[in-house]
């Protein structure tokens, strides 16, 4: 197959599921390239990542005068589809005028995409995320016939499924990371969809992850390490991790934790941990290479990541970290939040606070803390459930047995399928 992922940029340090698939999916044949929204803007793009690079379409300019000219080739070499995609888009209920903006911009740069699938014989399009990227696969369908099908994950099934309907309408297949995603889009999408959405978990290279045989337990002598990892953004809860760091300094618990991660709210959270007295307990290390943050939390004793619900950002789906984590041996703590439970399994895989409450975060670092045994018998079992149900080898070759049957699906999702939502909007 000659399979294009469809992503808003690329390289993303945020998005090593996205590269880890395509790796591996390289690795077992198949011509895999990219059709990106964006150019790349990181600081730090991982190693694997350049290989991919020259088989990388990134849009143009949006005032490119070529792009005028490709519309005018569409619309008089395929008139149907070109009025009927294009009312499509405009009949998208918004979610906000920012959206009806951004989905004509994609509706615009189309064109490019679309001349480069047919130039490079392009057979399958994969998007990940059920916004502009599944948007733009389903323009590219509409006058290649090219089939595709999307990943969806988190924003864009719990703050805005203002596309997901329209995006779904032809898709081979929907897939998602876990069973609380998948029976919110069946809900959304109505029973015409139940039992064809596919939970297919985003998965890493386990052969990547070298499981430490330690026996697992905080010196006494030493104060404890922690690391946390992930964007500074409002769903990853830092705040609440500082406020519990706080009540473990009062409690006189030792330790000292790692933060991995830049983003927007870097120097808040800063700020605020000054203002909590803890700028000599937590450093902050911002964006750093994918083998330094393995490092950083092969060595720590415990993992530690408070996701959270944010109004703008909604909340997390199934974070890579966790997997990263407990691949390597790390005992992990998280929240009851999404589809966190079905990986870091209460008791069992790993502990699990309160979403949003510092308070109940610090009672399980707390427990982690004092209870060696048992967070022993829980990182065995965590590396266990990612080698069954995790590992990029297996996930990847799922996707791949989906793309392969998305043809003959696709013919059972007619847009006449596809019913008003049973749930409202968010």
């Amino acid at each position: 197959m000659n399979v294009r992922y469809v992503v808003t940029r690329f390289p993303a340090w945020s998005e090593t599921f996205v590269l880890g698939e395509m790796v591996d999916h390289a690795r077992a044949g198949t011509d895999i390239g990219v059709l990106s929204l964006r150019p790349c803007s990181e600081s730090v793009v991982q190693p694997a990542a350049t290989r991919f690079v020259p088989r990388t379409t990134y849009a143009p300019a949006l005032f490119n005068p070529v792009l005028l000219t490709l519309h005018a080739l569409l619309l008089a070499r395929q008139p149907r589809e070109y009025v009927s995609m294009l009312a499509a888009v405009l009949r998208i209920r918004p979610f906000s005028a920012l959206r009806t903006l951004k989905s004509l911009m994609v509706w615009w740069l189309s064109a490019w995409f679309i001349r480069a699938v047919r130039e490079e014989h392009v057979t399958y399009l994969h998007a990940h995320f059920a916004t502009y990227t599944a948007l733009l696969a389903r323009i590219v369908h509409a006058f290649t016939g090219v089939s595709y099908s999307f990943t969806a994950h988190a924003y864009d099934l719990y703050v805005d499924r203002s596309l997901l309907r329209l995006v779904a309408e032809r898709a081979g297949t929907i897939i998602t990371i876990s069973r609380f995603n998948k029976e919110l889009i069946e809900s959304h999408l109505g029973d015409s969809w139940r039992g064809r959405v596919e939970v297919v978990r985003c998965g890493i290279d386990v052969s990547e992850f070298a499981y430490t045989p330690r026996a697992w337990g905080v010196r006494h002598d030493e104060p404890v390490r922690i690391v946390s990892v992930g964007r500074l953004s409002g769903i990853k809860g830092f705040p609440y991790l500082l406020g519990a760091l706080a009540g473990l300094k009062q409690a006189g618990t030792r330790f000292h934790c790692r933060i991995v991660g830049d983003g927007p709210d870097r120097g808040r959270l800063e700020s605020r941990a000054r203002l909590l007295g803890l700028e000599h307990d937590v450093t902050f290390l911002g964006a750093i290479r994918q083998d330094e943050v393995r490092r950083e939390m092969n060595d720590a004793d415990l993992f530690v990541l408070a996701c959270a619900t944010d109004p703008k950002e909604g909340h997390d789906g199934i974070p890579v970290v966790f997997m990263e984590a407990m691949a390597l041996g790390t005992p992990v703590v998280g929240t009851r939040l999404s589809g966190i439970p079905e990986l870091v399994r209460e008791g069992e895989t790993g502990l699990l606070a309160a979403a949003e409450s510092a308070d109940s975060l610090r009672d399980s670092i707390q427990y982690a803390c004092e209870h060696p045994e048992q967070m022993e018998a829980m990182r065995v079992r965590a590396r266990r459930l990612i080698e069954e149900e995790f590992d990029i080898a297996k996930t990847a070759a799922r996707l791949r047995a989906l793309f392969r049957d998305a043809p003959a699906l696709a013919s059972l999702h007619t847009p006449s399928a596809i019913q008003d939502p049973v749930s409202p909007q968010p």
